[in-house]
């Protein structure tokens, strides 16, 4: 084991599912009106699937599921392989129309087929870049693939990411760049975003088709969110990845690394919500007696991450029963918690599709109403270099200009959209409002969360 000397943490002791309601009323179920199609899905997230959760699985297919819709939110969701491996078997396979599975299994093998590809470059990537000396962590799907989730069908893969140490990244980068791949903007933007964001682009392989992240951080420079990344370092194991001994995150930094993942994401679309979601319940279902959830909260090393950790654990405890611990969630609940803000954000950013505004809303902005305006001038009207690289013409062209009035279009037809749907605007501004405030780290300090819980009865 690298880093942080670990020690062993009894669980929590197991209560009835109704003393934890009276001792936390907002851990009550969210109540949630959920489609058949809808609750199949989410019976089917599950690694293992045990006894409660096989009988859940089996209402769920007594129900009306439209299969068509069933299979294109499983893809959406990336929960397609987890969907086959359970559908396959008895006594659900006889229940699933056969057009349905033959899709699902479709899916499944691709991404049998994706890992198998992916774990061969990923060995090659850790060992070159090992050869030269630099610490490489690997870090989501490549590390879950084969540590949580077993068959690798069952966690679809789109990229790998890598974190090295940002005095080595520009090493690393000339490594990876040695082995055939090529990056994916110009050379200013790419000067940009080392000095500006302290990240680097996206590499591509033109053969493999491999697309390669190497990261130095979890979240950009600027991000309120930002926090010491030694710490992670400092909290490395070793594990078997793609057939050679590499870095991955101690299960709390794994964990908090999936609960990132999913927040972040939900700033921008619900694309692989489900997935990201997945994700945190089964790592802390495969750690349950090894998580010490002393390091999460405003006073551990993680403190700047204690609104998204909370959301994300929240949200894996209600839509997937992860085992997260009452007094984890109470510690970390923020001030004024109200379950009506998880309920929309589930039906909002998590279930619904993409938000049309936040291609004219800036995720990064606060929501006062100078720093919205700001946000919607500065997405419209982006600077002439971004507008060049995002449409792939050159910065002198004049057809730069002439997307200006394309964005100008866009952002009306949009305006006119949220204008039709006021209750649907009005509950995305709402979420994006909750969203920002679990950020900022001021709103996680204080006494206890549990008198917070309890304050929010009533709420929901």
């Amino acid at each position: 084991m690298i880093g942080t000397k670990r020690h062993s943490r009894p669980a929590e002791p197991t209560m009835p599912r109704t003393a934890l309601r009276e001792q936390v009323p907002a851990l009550e179920p969210l109540g949630l009106h959920l489609a058949a199609t809808d609750r199949a899905l989410l019976a089917c997230a599950r690694v293992h699937l045990e006894g409660d959760d096989r009988d859940a699985l089996s209402g769920a297919l007594g129900q009306r599921i439209e299969w068509e819709q069933f299979v294109e939110k499983a893809r959406w969701h990336k929960l397609d392989g987890l969907a086959y491996h359970h559908l396959r078997t008895d006594p659900f396979v006889g229940r699933v129309p056969r057009d349905a599975l033959s899709q699902l299994k479709g899916l499944y093998l691709r991404n049998v087929a994706r890992w198998l590809h992916y774990r061969t470059e990923l060995h090659d990537l850790i060992e070159a870049l090992r050869a030269r000396d630099i610490r490489v962590a690997v870090m989501k799907g490549g590390a879950l693939a084969e540590l949580i989730y077993i068959d690798p069908g069952t966690r679809p893969m789109s990229d790998l990411d890598l974190l090295v140490p940002l005095d080595r990244a520009g090493d690393a980068w000339s490594v990876v760049q040695s082995m055939g791949y090529r990056q994916t903007v110009d050379e200013d933007e790419r000067r940009r975003m080392i000095e500006v964001d302290r990240q680097l682009p996206m590499l591509v392989h033109p053969t493999k088709s491999i697309v390669v992240e190497i990261h130095t951080h979890l979240v950009g420079s600027s991000n309120p969110m930002r926090f010491d990344i030694g710490v992670f370092w400092q909290a490395m194991e070793e594990a078997q990845i793609a057939g050679t001994r590499a870095l991955v995150f101690q299960p709390e930094y794994q964990l908090a690394n999936q609960c990132l993942n999913f927040f972040k994401d939900r700033l921008l679309f619900s694309y692989s919500a489900l997935g990201q979601l997945c994700d945190v319940a089964e790592v802390v279902r495969a750690h349950r007696h090894r998580l010490d959830w002393s390091l999460f909260g405003s006073s551990g090393p993680m403190a700047s991450l204690t609104g998204p950790v909370f959301c994300a654990l929240y949200l894996a405890r209600q839509l997937f029963e992860a085992p997260v611990p009452t007094s984890a969630l109470a510690r970390l609940a923020p001030v004024g918690f109200a379950p009506d803000d998880a309920r929309r954000l589930i039906t909002r950013r998590v279930l619904a599709d993409e938000w049309a505004a936040k291609e004219i809303v800036s995720p990064n902005q606060g929501y006062g109403i100078l720093k919205l305006v700001r946000g919607m001038i500065h997405r419209v009207f982006e600077a002439r270099e971004n507008i060049a690289v995002r449409y792939g013409v050159p910065s002198d062209s004049k057809r730069v200009y002439l997307l200006y009035f394309r964005r100008v279009a866009k952002a009306l037809r949009i305006g006119t959209s949220m204008l039709r749907k006021p209750g649907s605007t009005r509950d995305d501004f709402a979420t994006d409002r909750w969203l920002h405030s679990l950020q900022q780290p001021g709103e996680f300090t204080g006494e206890p969360r549990s008198s917070r819980l309890q304050s929010s009865r009533g709420q929901g």
